[in-house]
């Protein structure tokens, strides 16, 4: 399928300005510390969240244990105090929950990880690595995928078949092992989104992937300005699939 860069959807937030120090990365997770003051009964969990996170970012220091749910403990005011991009991420095949934070922009794409290794990079908005999931994805080429989404989003199709997108994965020898799927995008429908206290307009769109022995769903929330403020999206037959959240651009 040709597919036309000219509108892509923007990144998924503002560029950062440089790759973020491991300082800057502490004072994001510092920042939650210091809104304990305003939490009340919440304060012993929201230091279990920030401290297990520091203890993963600082050298020498072993992880925590296990995090409560973000959910149950972050608020829009503690998000609004941290200084580096935010998302949430739920991972469906695990069922943990965690935030993690933009370390880094190289061109189109933006590095985010956690505390306990988990390392995700996104090209405007859509998935196309992981590390730290077990079964990860070593690269995807997106370029139809996200041309598709385009035409989608600035009114120039109702609906796109046959974009091709490529993933990536490592077999148990280390061996690279390529999959191909041929997608096709719809609308879905407009929607509205509350996220931590925060409402946006989006436009949900649906791609659905299909392989010689496999298929998968994909689903995009998408804003007036091309942000992917959330989605559900499929990194592979193992690792199944992760829900995702921009909490702070």
């Amino acid at each position: 399928m040709s597919v036309s860069h000219s509108a892509l959807p923007r990144p998924l937030s503002r560029p950062l300005s440089r790759p973020l120090s491991r300082a800057l990365m502490l004072a994001g997770l510092l920042a939650l510390l210091l809104a304990l003051s305003a939490c009340g009964s919440q304060k012993s969990e929201l230091g279990t969240l920030a401290t297990g996170a520091l203890k993963g970012l600082i050298p020498g220091q072993a992880a925590a244990p296990a995090a409560p749910d973000p959910r149950q403990v972050l608020t829009r005011e503690m998000l609004d105090a941290t200084p580096v991009p935010v998302l949430l991420v739920d991972n469906e095949t695990s069922g943990r929950s965690g935030t993690l934070i933009a370390v880094a922009d190289n061109g189109p794409w933006r590095s985010w990880r956690d505390a306990e290794g988990l390392g995700l990079n996104f090209r405007a908005g859509l998935l196309g690595r992981s590390q730290g999931l077990g079964e990860d994805l070593v690269s995807a080429d997106l370029d139809e995928p996200l041309g598709a989404l385009a035409a989608l989003l600035g009114g120039r199709a109702g609906r796109v078949e046959g974009a091709v997108r490529v993933h990536r994965y490592l077999d148990g020898e280390r061996q690279e092992v390529t999959r191909s799927f041929v997608c096709a995008y719809g609308v879905a429908g407009a929607e509205t989104l509350s996220l931590f206290a925060r409402s946006y307009a989006t436009r949900h769109l649906v791609e659905t992937c299909r392989g010689p022995d496999l298929e998968f769903r994909n689903d995009y929330w998408i804003g007036g300005d091309g942000t992917v403020r959330k989605s559900r999206q499929w990194v592979g037959p193992e690792a199944g699939y992760l829900r995702i959240e921009q909490l702070r651009p």
